[in-house]
């Protein structure tokens, strides 16, 4: 077995999967190595970027003859070939979910007294921030090993 059908097999059929535990491991990496409260702009701008990436990599699936997940928002509120503004739409939405509670537990002293809370808070756009560029990386690597087919 050649190491890109192996990569495929991993990478194509468990994108969900994949994402989130890479995230999750690099986030609690991430937690005990960098300073969170100073890196908080930082990991916001990875979070937009990698928002923007999986917008318009979403959006392009259709052109590579792919389609969005079975599951997800996307999927439902976009169906399987995605416009690029109904992608980007969908992660404005997610981007607003994500920043909703950040705002409120930032807003509300109280809240901040209890480490677990204040920890949730910082590491907020860090876990999403890795996933919205895991889920990029993913199509990305969908549609260049489907370059050969484009949609007309």
């Amino acid at each position: 077995m050649k190491w890109t059908q192996v990569l495929d097999r991993v990478v194509l059929t468990y994108p969900v999967v994949l994402i989130s535990v890479v995230s999750i491991l690099i986030t609690v990496v991430i937690q005990y190595t960098l300073p969170l409260a100073e890196l908080q702009t930082l990991f916001w701008g990875i979070l937009g970027i990698g928002l923007l990436g999986d917008s318009i990599t979403t959006g392009y699936l259709s052109k590579f003859g792919l389609n969005e997940q079975d599951r997800g928002y996307t999927r439902w509120a976009c169906g399987a070939e995605p416009t690029l503004l109904c992608a980007g739409g969908t992660r404005l939405v997610v981007f607003g979910a994500i920043l909703i509670p950040y705002l409120l537990i930032f807003s509300y002293e109280p809240l901040q007294e209890y480490y677990i809370i204040h920890l949730t808070g910082l590491l907020i756009p860090v876990a999403f921030g890795l996933m919205a560029v895991g889920a990029t990386l993913v199509n990305w690597y969908a549609m260049w090993r489907h370059r050969g087919r484009t949609a007309t």
